[in-house]
């Protein structure tokens, strides 16, 4: 069986990148403000932020979309061999896009490129800093921990009534990450 911890970190993964993928693409002008990030962090020529910010949206939403249908190829008993590979290539795919940014965010900090974060809303806009170091570090070891675990208890079945309150669980934490900036701007001494 899959563990509840495992569950867990797939389900956060799963949905953080499902809410980051469609919040780049929401709006023609959430696309827009999205590029323009790719565009101030001046790591690739600038003909290429386009491009670049669509594939990394296709990225981030493979990821959910592999997760979720291992969940249900390891419903099937027909289709449970795949669920371990489809598990396997998500949580491997969010590990690397994970380290990628965290990267990008510590090259940018170190170049002194003040970059507005469009990691998980448009909307969001604050610059890129340790604050999204540190979430994207818990994020990754959430991955890793996921990818582990298929790696080393390779088991396709989920038992359905542990994964209701895994997934709740794991919504909560969810909606913790995508809203950080609002609470450390809430919570920031005031000036």
């Amino acid at each position: 069986m899959l563990t509840n911890a495992a569950l867990g970190c797939e389900v956060l993964i799963a949905l953080v990148f499902c809410v980051s993928s469609a919040s780049k693409v929401w709006t023609r002008r959430y696309f827009a403000d999205f590029v323009a990030s790719v565009q101030a962090v001046r790591i690739l020529p600038q003909r290429w932020a386009v491009r670049t910010a669509a594939l990394v949206v296709v990225a981030e939403g493979a990821i959910p979309a592999l997760l979720v249908t291992s969940l249900l190829a390891g419903v099937s008993p027909r289709f449970r061999e795949y669920a371990v590979t489809l598990r396997i290539a998500g949580t491997a795919s969010a590990c690397v896009l994970l380290l990628a940014f965290t990267v990008l965010i510590v090259f940018s900090g170190k170049r002194r490129i003040q970059v507005a974060c469009r990691c998980l809303g448009a909307g969001q806009g604050s610059p890129m800093g340790r604050r999204h170091i540190v979430r994207n570090i818990v994020l990754l070891a959430a991955a890793s921990s996921a990818l582990m675990h298929e790696l080393i208890h390779p088991i396709a079945g989920v038992d359905a009534a542990a994964a209701l309150s895994t997934c709740a669980l794991a919504g909560v934490a969810v909606l913790l990450i995508v809203r950080l900036d609002d609470m450390a701007e809430f919570f920031a001494p005031q000036r």
